[in-house]
């Protein structure tokens, strides 16, 4: 596994319990949105970083 894909599952395990945790804990309208926007924010990351992982590997394949 590369240092990318490694980057990658580790935003996805920030992410997702963050994103699950805004909904369960706070009651506080700031603070759950503030929360959800930086899980989704993380998560896209993580989307991106495998994306150019892929990217990678299929340049250094040809």
């Amino acid at each position: 596994m590369n240092s990318l894909n490694q980057k990658a599952l580790t935003l996805l395990g920030i992410g997702l319990p963050l994103c699950s945790l805004s909904l369960i804990l706070h009651t506080n309208l700031f603070l759950k949105l503030l929360m959800t926007f930086t899980s989704v924010g993380l998560i896209s990351w993580a989307l991106m970083e495998t994306l150019l992982a892929a990217k990678v590997n299929k340049e250094e394949s040809q």
